[in-house]
């Protein structure tokens, strides 16, 4: 994979490291108490109007540090910031780089403490889905620019309407790296997320890394005993768009003697993909789609399935097999996901795969009958916000005591 990273020797490394430094406030220790912070979170500037992984992980942090005490302010990545002083910055999401660069350096100079939940996906896994399954107008983009850093470069021109700031494409993954290297804290879904972060960033972050995994709000609407069936239903969740494989997924089951649901918004940067899909999912008689279901239907929907099926080219920490395996579904996986060690699911796919694989991973799956409680009630115990959320009190905690 051509990157567009240059060698990075120690000396280029510690220049990096120094001119970040240099706009470091001197406020350290100042204002910071353990009874109530202010906190920043700077997230992308269309949080609200796409919805993502990123954004429920930042409004779940939010409403547990909120519910402990501390100040939280949401703050869109633009290009002018508010001239505040935060005793925590927290940026959420280094997969805009460049957006994640202007953030970083705007809470480095104008908080105490700086933390990053990165929500990284790995590199080769995105450059392989951009240059063989891509769809849509930035198909052609992927072809013309298939280096990583120019890419980002004019995605972001694209985005903001003006060159970003100060930082060329062939810089990008050495730059984002040493930022990392110099946030307080550090926060990774996974283990496997945290060697992807500093494979891709030519960085390490061992010191300053803690791993927090996602967590869930579960319903007990979707709880009950289930019995084995015949014929199991499959939920399919998540996004209509390439990345998600929906149509290969839509034609691979419409051969399939199950009920399956697809659910979730359609992708309005592939028109001719979703129009592809609806098409297929209207002429299969055992394919039901529908559309955006809001948060509240989702336990019903997962009350009424068996398997939970998902095939994506990219995860970090899909919430949908927290959901799956906490509503007591068996889950189907990708293999393309930082949360395999969490052996959430039962068993894996490639998002490469076959009709003939589709049907085997189903049969198997499907023989197993309903997984046992004790999967469910582990979810809601490990995973649930109320943990979560303390854990991240105590870092915010830990990082206003100074220590």
């Amino acid at each position: 994979m051509d990157s567009g990273r240059g060698a990075r020797s120690e000396a280029h490394r510690q220049s990096l490291l120094l001119a970040v430094g240099r706009g470091r406030s001197t406020r350290l220790g100042s204002c910071l108490t353990l009874d109530s912070l202010t906190v920043a979170f700077l997230i992308r500037p269309n949080y609200r109007a796409k919805f993502g992984g990123d954004v429920l992980q930042m409004q779940a942090y939010a409403a547990a540090l909120t519910d402990r005490g501390h100040r939280v302010e949401i703050v869109p990545i633009a290009r002018q910031l508010p001239t505040r002083q935060w005793d925590i910055a927290h940026i959420f999401n280094v997969d805009r780089p460049l957006e994640f660069i202007h953030a970083f350096d705007y809470a480095y100079s104008s908080a105490t403490r700086t933390v990053v939940s990165t929500i990284h996906h790995p590199i080769p896994w995105v450059e392989e889905y951009e240059q063989r399954a891509r769809t849509g107008a930035m198909r052609l983009l992927s072809r013309a620019l298939p280096s990583y850093g120019p890419r980002e470069y004019f995605k972001h021109i694209l985005r903001d309407h003006r060159p970003p700031w100060g930082v060329g494409p062939n810089e990008i993954l050495d730059q984002v790296g040493v930022r990392l290297e110099r946030a307080h804290r550090v926060l990774v879904l996974s283990r496997a997320e945290q060697t992807a972060l500093c494979s891709d960033f030519s960085c390490t972050v061992d010191s300053n890394v803690t791993c927090l995994p996602n967590g869930i709000h579960l319903s007990p609407t979707g709880e009950g005993h289930r019995r084995p069936s015949p014929h199991p239903k499959v939920l399919v969740a998540g996004r209509i768009e390439s990345r998600k494989n929906s149509l290969a997924l839509a034609e691979a089951l419409s051969r399939e003697s199950v009920a399956v649901t697809f659910a979730g918004g359609a992708s309005r940067a592939e028109p001719d993909y979703v129009r592809a899909f609806r098409r297929l999912a209207s002429c299969s008689s055992n394919i039901e789609y529908l559309g955006q279901v809001s948060p509240d239907s989702m336990p019903d929907l997962y009350g009424a399935t068996d398997i939970v099926l998902s095939a994506s080219h990219f995860e970090v920490f899909p919430l949908v097999e927290l959901e799956a395996a906490g509503y007591g579904c068996r889950m189907i996986g990708t293999t393309r996901s930082l949360s395999v060690e969490y052996s959430l699911a039962d068993e894996r796919i490639e998002p490469t795969f076959t009709s003939d694989a589709i049907h085997t991973v189903l049969h198997k799956v499907g023989a197993e009958g309903p997984p046992p409680a004790s999967r469910a009630n582990m979810v809601r115990d490990e995973f649930s916000w109320s943990r979560i959320g303390d854990s991240i009190n105590a870092i915010y905690q830990e990082l206003g005591a100074g220590r």
